[in-house]
């Protein structure tokens, strides 16, 4: 789709898996860790912190990337396109 990700990325206080600036989209890929109480805490403040700043932050959780990729590709492909819908600053 001709865009620029850029891996374990410095935002801010917190370093994201993915980013891509240009559609000021983040991608997080959650472990099982991301099931526990307290890291849901951390991860929806973290979001907040994210969104406040103009991002898209989607999850995708490592068990359905390893189990089907072509699902979570697609998924951020329609999230991408709808992204570029958007009027952009």
């Amino acid at each position: 789709m001709g865009l620029k990700f850029r891996r374990q990325y410095e935002l801010g206080p917190y370093i994201v898996d993915f980013c891509c600036e240009e559609m000021r989209l983040i991608i997080e890929l959650d472990g099982e860790d991301h099931f526990d109480s307290a890291v849901q805490i951390y991860d929806a403040r973290r979001t907040h912190y994210l969104q406040a700043r103009g991002y898209t932050v989607t999850r995708i959780e490592n068990e359905e990337l390893l189990v089907n990729p072509k699902t979570a590709f697609d998924r951020i492909v329609r999230l991408i396109e709808s992204l570029k819908k958007l009027p952009h600053p």
